[in-house]
C-alpha cells in the first residue's frame, strides 16, 4: 500500500511514454537497425565500409575507387555486389 510509490512510478512510465511517442522513423529498436558506417582507409585511393545488419556489426570491406583489375563498373553496381557479399546472422 505505498500510494506515494505508486504515484512516482506512474509518472515516471508517463515521462516516458511522452518520449517514446516523440521518436520518428530513425528511433527504432536496435534490432531493426541496418546501417553503413563510412571510414578513411589506409589507402588513398579507399574507404573502409562498416555493415551493421539487425544491430550487429558484420564487420568491414573495402571499396577501392581504381579498380585492380581494370575493368570499369558505376558505383552504384560495386556498393551493391558488397552489399550483397555482407553475411546476415
Amino acid at each position: 500500500m505505498d500510494f506515494e510509490g505508486a504515484a512516482m512510478m506512474h509518472q515516471r512510465i508517463g515521462r516516458i511514454e511522452n518520449a517514446l511517442s516523440l521518436r520518428d522513423e530513425m528511433a527504432r529498436d536496435v534490432e531493426r537497425l541496418h546501417a553503413i558506417a563510412i571510414v578513411p582507409s589506409a589507402s588513398a585511393e579507399a574507404v573502409e565500409l562498416g555493415w551493421m545488419r539487425a544491430g550487429s556489426w558484420q564487420g568491414f570491406t573495402r571499396l577501392e575507387f581504381a579498380p585492380a583489375d581494370g575493368r570499369v563498373a558505376s558505383l552504384d553496381a560495386r556498393l551493391r555486389e558488397l552489399a550483397t557479399a555482407v553475411p546476415e546472422l
